[in-house]
């Protein structure tokens, strides 16, 4: 950060967290959904296959 500073560049300040609490505990919930049933979910491999790129 000091370097960028010293080179004139503007540095702004960034927070730890980029998501805010709910989506926090949306992404706890999701995880906690694939450790308990991980074969309820597809590889992403598989996934990609379905997805429509048009």
């Amino acid at each position: 950060m000091d370097l960028a500073k010293n080179l004139g560049f503007t540095v702004e300040k960034r927070e730890k967290n980029v998501l805010n609490k709910e989506q926090i505990e949306l992404v706890n919930e999701a995880r906690k959904q694939i450790k308990e049933n991980p074969d309820s979910f597809l590889d992403w491999d598989e996934a990609r296959k379905n997805l429509k790129t048009e």
